[in-house]
């Protein structure tokens, strides 16, 4: 059975506690605007799903058979949003007192979990727009400077947190960005 399969699957009664009720609970007026019926998704860690940390069932095959997909060791579906996901990387990527080197316009969750994991965060500038009150998007030749402006010997980096696209939907050319940090034996997400 598939995962897509399970969750479409009707049960006869949805009796989980406390809300994992597949929509049972939602406002009817919020019901009715919706296009199709919600929260046939909400289960709770069931044996025959798993979950994302689990080896077995359906949300880890899933898993697997995604990362075979795209090439990649292993795959971690998220909860609780993109919060939960960045905040798992940033703790990925550094250890207690090193650095990450990051730009102002990181989400708060990178700023928070830093705080909490004491990583600290090593901010750079970025290039501003006057005619839209926007950062632009780092380009290539902006985090060469950044990189030729830091002393290393003193701030040893981690990895770097490049934000793309912005907030407000702006996007860059990530592969020299990526390049730039990989020549610099540096990890990097966006």
């Amino acid at each position: 059975m598939s995962i897509s399969s399970f969750l479409t699957k009707k049960f006869l009664k949805s009796s989980f506690f406390p809300a994992h009720n597949r929509g049972a609970a939602l406002p009817k007026k919020l019901v009715q605007l919706l296009k199709n019926p919600p929260g046939y998704w909400d289960l709770p860690e069931l044996p025959e799903i798993g979950s994302p940390l689990s080896q077995f069932g359906l949300i880890a095959k899933s898993q697997r058979e995604f990362s075979d997909k795209i090439g990649a060791k292993r795959c971690f579906f998220g909860v609780n949003g993109a919060s939960g996901l960045i905040q798992s990387a940033v703790i990925a990527m550094a250890n207690p007192g090193e650095n990450i080197l990051m730009p102002r316009n990181v989400h708060i969750s990178v700023i928070k979990i830093c705080a909490m994991q004491d990583i600290n965060p090593i901010f750079f500038d970025l290039e501003f727009s006057t005619i839209t009150g926007h950062y632009k998007p780092i380009t290539k030749i902006w985090l060469e400077n950044v990189f030729k402006k830091l002393n290393f010997d003193e701030n040893k980096i981690a990895g770097v947190i490049l934000v793309n696209p912005s907030y407000q939907g702006y996007a860059g050319d990530l592969e020299p960005l990526i390049d730039c940090c990989h020549k610099k034996k540096f990890t990097c997400f966006s």
